[in-house]
């Protein structure tokens, strides 16, 4: 197989606009500095993430209130509803959600549970709903989560059709990006939380995008320490040589902190064949993989031509165990077999490289902070991301931050 051919940026080139030229000059000059230094953007010290944070049982309670309930949590792309009638089950969360669009193109997320007897309403994700009827009695919503039918009604007459409704969660849906709140009555204020990233997500024209597959993972490691695979580069000529490695280079990042938020720039290596001297010809999009992190259980890639996304959960509350939707998002509609078979490919190489690669190791790593053998895990200053990341968790959970003369005290 070609991997290069996977990866091409051809899509990208023929849409207009995607992310500002300006800024993809000012980030293909920052990499060209790196490259040309054989360096990686670094942070002030080392720092030592203390091994409780991915084993604690505790720690995990306070991650599922504050993280998992309290904030805005990007839950699907506008791709994932792009039709009146179109309806999506979240079920990781600690509360059943569900997505419609409703007939005027509006989305919509409530709880998923019907309001006669609790049942879940719709599992997965269905197209061309006009209603939604409960399959324990049949109760049945519309798509704005009003009451609309209640066989034997005789039998609940005295019950207020007005305040039955599917019990509403906020939502707010712009530029492709869909956010919840798994709490009634919260509110999202998409300024404020995306904040300096905003520009960039406005730029992507996600909307633009189209679903191509979902695939759900579930593996033995804590939630935080699935997304710490996508945070670092330096491993990709070690663990990933036969598969990535002849693509992307090693060790080899620029990073950018957008307050809770964070992106991390990997380079191809097709990133140095561009001419120096004819910035006009530089394609920034074409030759890097983008990481972003959207605080903060979302991985957003984009993947020269296409998107994927890592939407990681708890898994059941256990902090060794989390599972994943895993989401690929192809620019165009998929009209011929041989783009099928192209995004296909896609598809399974990602699935590949992470289930036989990534985590097969990280499930090791899982195991053993349970040995005692050590007390912290060290992340170096070529690991800026991972520890902004984690830096990001503690101050949100109120936690003391870790740091390397601890490390250093506790061996």
């Amino acid at each position: 197989m070609n991997l290069g051919s996977l990866f091409s940026g051809e899509a990208f080139e023929a849409r207009d606009g995607i992310m500002q030229q300006a800024r993809q000059r000012q980030l293909t000059q920052q990499l060209f500095r790196l490259i040309d230094g054989e360096t990686t953007d670094m942070a002030p010290s080392s720092y030592a993430n203390t091994v409780d944070t991915y084993t604690d049982p505790g720690q995990m309670r306070r991650e599922v209130d504050e993280l998992f309930l309290k904030r805005p949590l990007n839950l699907a792309l506008t791709a994932d509803l792009p039709n009146p009638g179109d309806c999506l089950a979240v079920d990781h969360l600690p509360v059943p959600v569900l997505l419609t669009r409703d007939r005027d193109g509006k989305v919509h997320a409530f709880f998923n549970v019907c309001r006669h007897r609790g049942a879940q309403l719709i599992q997965g994700r269905v197209s061309g709903k006009r209603s939604i009827a409960c399959p324990y009695h049949a109760w049945g919503y519309g798509l704005d989560g009003s009451l609309r039918a209640v066989p034997f009604e005789a039998g609940f007459e005295d019950c207020k059709r007005d305040s039955m409704g599917l019990r509403t969660l906020p939502v707010a849906e712009r530029d492709g990006l869909i956010w919840v709140v798994p709490t009634a009555g919260a509110e999202i204020d998409l300024d404020a939380m995306l904040g300096s990233l905003q520009g960039d997500i406005a730029s992507y024209g996600f909307q633009d995008f189209v679903h191509f597959e979902t695939r759900q993972i579930s593996v033995a490691m804590n939630w935080k320490l699935v997304v710490d695979t996508f945070l670092e580069s330096y491993h990709i000529s070690y663990l990933h040589k036969p598969s990535i490695h002849p693509i992307i280079q090693s060790n080899r990042a620029l990073f950018e902190d957008h307050g809770e938020h964070l992106l991390t720039v990997y380079p191809r290596w097709s990133f140095n064949e561009q001419p120096r001297e004819a910035p006009e010809d530089w394609d920034f999009i074409k030759h890097t993989v983008m990481v972003y992190i959207l605080f903060p259980n979302t991985v957003l890639i984009v993947q020269g031509d296409h998107l994927e996304f890592f939407r990681v959960y708890p898994e059941k509350g256990n902090p060794d165990r989390s599972v994943m939707d895993v989401a690929l998002y192809t620019p165009e509609p998929i009209v011929t077999d041989s783009a099928r078979r192209h995004w296909q490919n896609n598809m399974d190489l990602l699935i590949r490289v992470v289930c036989t690669e990534d985590f097969p190791l990280g499930e090791t790593i899982q195991h053993s902070f349970h040995s005692g053998a050590q007390d912290a895990v060290t992340f170096g200053r070529n690991e800026p991301a991972l520890q902004h990341y984690h830096q990001t968790i503690r101050k949100s959970l109120n936690l003391p931050h870790g740091n390397q003369s601890d490390a250093v005290a506790a061996e």
